[in-house]
């Protein structure tokens, strides 16, 4: 972590910092502000519901110094406070409550300011077991955790003999990398001043409590076996072992696991003699990738966070615009990685294929806070699935954003299709520049592959708009092959209300003109499908996608290449998902 002050500035802060307190946690010097202060504010949520987690501890370390802790309010805020003296780039918000796993938050100066949410995920599993007995702590009947007897003591150091209680959290990154506590990234190994990406390979929580509800950890000189399920391809022989260290926000190498083919999958075995977030990472090689932001207006915009996150591997990073808006953000080298940027505003999310050499965007992301974002992700199975997004083009047309019609064209703003994922986990991302109409839009999932019904616990869709994050996941009961998920209504003032719809359906929201009976016809072929599917099925689709160029567009510009062009573009993409079978 790199800091703006001198060594001596930082002694003196550092310094009065300890003098100044009168609490341990996790034998970090908590601060007791007595001087001006600043403040920090958020709320915490939990993850899937956005419902508030109440009465649950929260803190804030700057310097690597714990500064301030507190408990959120029942309605789930929190404010968190910190001298005005202190200088710092970065400062780390965490919390860790019953019944949810750890999270943690990077927090820039320049960020200080905006409303700090933390989502917590819920726990996997609750184990009880005997502190005196050797025990297999296990999620589905999959050990993830073997202890000793005896092993675990108290923060007196005093042996526990009585009852443990265990939280287990496993953490897949292929399909959520947003799971993961901080950021991805470690201190490098040629200087500890600095940090270098990592991508995961896989990740597992465990925390402890006695009988009483008291924290409890590992005696010195124990340790205990850990088995991270393996996410992601191809999966190295062994891989180095890394921890989270919450209070200076970084991922920190302590030890190796190895790969182990075990009877429910395969494993990263390894050795900790402590326990916080166990993750199976490697240090990757990286290129720059540079780029500007700007606003609606074409003025760039400083201090903008820039996040990417790997399309094939599991790993993101993020930076900051320049004064002048510019930005360069690492991304592993020979990869695919998406590109975003965001202020509470949020950007387009840019697909960039890597090389081997730095490498540039041409166009410069735009900012605007009236931006909204749709995003899925889902597990390994099914392969395919796919958002189909619909609204009012004009007063008496409806668009439909689909994979075979990318982008619509309504009242003079773009929406796009940004991501479409067709090998598994997505994201399958639409971006909303604005609801420039208003009346009824709506958003679903269709399941394309359908080799596989849609899995709950494995899909969410989450839907970022007015700068305010909904996280939605399907239904319990039978799963059909389309997952309404949700309606937004715009009214003529601009306000705009979410309905939560999340049922399934045979049926899609709106009439598509041909698209499920051509799909159908697809899949019943076995395989035969391109070679099979007529000219007239073809053109019903290439003709949906001809219509919402009609309806999005002013008429006078429409030209018979124009649509033939949008046709065959329809029909080529559909081709090309089929073959990417």
């Amino acid at each position: 972590m790199k800091f703006k002050y001198s060594k001596v500035a930082m002694l003196l802060a550092l310094s009065s910092a300890l003098v100044a307190c009168n609490d341990t946690s996790n034998n970090q010097e908590i601060v007791q502000q007595k001087e001006g202060k600043s403040s920090v504010t958020g709320n915490l949520k939990d993850y899937y519901t956005n419902a508030a987690i109440a009465q649950k501890s929260v803190q804030l370390s700057i310097n690597g110094v714990v500064v301030d802790s507190t408990m959120s309010n029942d309605d789930g805020s929190f404010e968190l406070q910190f001298l005005d003296t202190l200088i710092f780039d970065n400062a780390i918000l965490s919390s860790d409550a019953v019944g949810y796993t750890e999270v943690s938050k990077r927090v820039a100066s320049t960020e200080i300011d905006l409303e700090n949410n933390l989502y917590l995920p819920p726990i996997h599993a609750q184990v009880v077991f005997s502190a005196s007995e050797n025990s297999e702590l296990q999620v589905d009947g999959n050990t993830l955790v073997s202890i000793d007897a005896d092993s675990f003591v108290n923060a007196n150091g005093e042996t526990v003999t009585g009852n443990i209680t265990s939280e287990l959290f496993i953490i897949d990154p292929t399909n959520d990398i947003d799971l993961m506590p901080g950021e991805m990234v470690t201190a490098s190994a040629t200087d500890p001043s600095a940090e270098v990406p990592i991508e995961s390979f896989g990740a597992i929580t465990a925390t402890f409590t006695d009988d009483s509800g008291e924290a409890v950890k590992l005696a010195d000189g124990k340790t205990a076996e850990v088995r991270i399920p393996a996410s992601g391809s191809p999966l190295p022989e062994t891989m180095p072992l890394y921890y989270y260290d919450n209070i200076n926000g970084i991922w920190v190498e302590e030890g190796v696991a190895t790969l182990t083919d075990l009877d429910s999958g395969y494993y990263y075995v390894g050795t900790v003699s402590h326990f916080t977030t166990w993750n199976a990472d490697r240090v990757y090689e990286t290129i720059m990738i540079g780029g500007c932001v700007v606003d609606t207006e074409g003025e760039a915009i400083s201090n903008a966070r820039i996040s990417t996150e790997g399309q094939d591997y599991n790993g993101r990073s993020s930076a900051y615009s320049d004064a002048d808006g510019y930005f360069s953000i690492a991304a592993k080298m020979d990869s695919q990685v998406f590109v975003s940027a965001n202020t509470g505003q949020q950007s387009r999310t840019l697909t960039i294929d890597t090389e081997d050499q730095n490498t540039t965007i041409d166009e410069c992301l735009i900012l605007d806070n009236a931006t909204s974002k749709i995003e899925l992700k889902w597990g390994l199975n099914p392969d395919d699935l796919d958002s189909h997004f619909f609204g009012p083009s004009d007063e008496n047309n409806r668009f439909h954003i689909a994979y075979y019609n990318q982008t619509v064209v309504v009242n003079g703003s773009n929406i796009y299709l940004d991501v479409d994922d067709t090998d598994s986990y997505g994201p399958e991302i639409i971006t909303v520049p604005q609801y420039s109409l208003p009346g009824i839009y709506k958003y679903a999932i269709y399941n394309f592959s359908n080799e596989t019904a849609i899995k709950p616990s494995e899909t969410r869709v989450e839907l970022i708009l007015d700068e305010q994050r909904t996280l939605f996941v399907p239904p319990t009961g039978e799963a059909k092959r389309w997952w309404h998920v949700f309606e937004v209504e715009v009214f003529e003032d601009g306000t705009k209300t979410v309905t939560t719809v999340n049922e399934w359906s045979n049926a899609a929201p709106e009439e598509t003109d041909g698209e499920e009976e051509f799909e159908e016809e697809f899949e019943s072929n076995d395989g035969n499908s391109l070679q099979q599917a007529s000219t007239a099925q073809l053109s019903s689709i290439s003709m949906q996608s001809t219509r919402s160029l009609i309806n999005s567009n002013d008429s006078k510009k429409i030209t018979t290449s124009n649509i033939v062009e949008q046709s065959n573009t329809a029909s080529s993409l559909l081709i090309n998902k089929y073959y990417a079978k």
